[in-house]
């Protein structure tokens, strides 16, 4: 199983602070769905779903633990339009490191 991390709106997967892909393969991958929702509360990144991927897509899994929730502090706006590459800055999303 692999625990992703992706847009709500986008639907571009999270690979790093500078880049979400299309593809599930080069995305960054959780030791589990805590794991991934720990990451995104440390680095206040919201709009998110956590993604559990089995071998049959049948039996993928989406969590969305921030449905309705904000932050009470600044929130990271986490809206990449398309694909970025490493380097590439993507509006809104500086978060906490």
């Amino acid at each position: 199983m692999k625990v992703l991390i992706q847009h709500a709106v986008t639907h571009l997967y999270f690979k790093d602070f500078e880049s979400w892909v299309k593809d599930e393969t080069h995305a960054r991958s959780f030791n589990g769905s805590l794991s991934a929702i720990d990451f995104c509360l440390e680095h206040r990144i919201d709009e998110v779903l956590i993604v559990l991927k089995f071998g049959d897509p049948q039996y993928d899994i989406q969590l969305r633990p921030f449905v309705g929730k904000r932050y009470a502090g600044p929130v990271v706006r986490t809206n990449p339009a398309k694909e970025t590459t490493p380097g590439q800055s993507v509006p809104g999303l500086t978060p906490e490191r």
